[in-house]
């Protein structure tokens, strides 16, 4: 399709190409939901679950029913249980993510 689900990885580098100098990378674990007990994660899993509800339609809709041959219908309802899996609260999910910064 054109486009690949990694290239966060590589912003580090493209920033360093376009003549940003010091970029720092921090690897990082993020929740997806409010359940951890530090404050701080509680906070940014809550608002990345948002952010994975209202995004995964968008992600998903186009890959699922143009590569995989999903009628658009079926994506909608395969989306629903997903989204309601992630809003389950005894899940806890972790992804990975990666914090670019440029130290001025």
């Amino acid at each position: 399709m054109g486009a690949s689900f990694m290239e966060t990885t590589k912003i580090k580098e493209r920033m360093e190409e376009v003549g940003f100098v010091d970029v720092q990378e921090y690897i990082c674990k993020i929740p997806i939901g409010p359940w951890p007990k530090n404050k701080h994660l509680k906070r940014v899993g809550a608002l990345e679950l948002v952010n994975m509800v209202d995004g995964i339609e968008g992600l998903s809709l186009r890959l699922l029913s143009k590569v995989l041959g999903m009628r658009p219908e079926d994506v909608q309802i395969l989306l629903m249980e997903k989204t309601l899996a992630m809003k389950w609260p005894i899940r806890k999910i972790v992804v990975p993510g990666i914090i670019q910064e440029v130290i001025p």
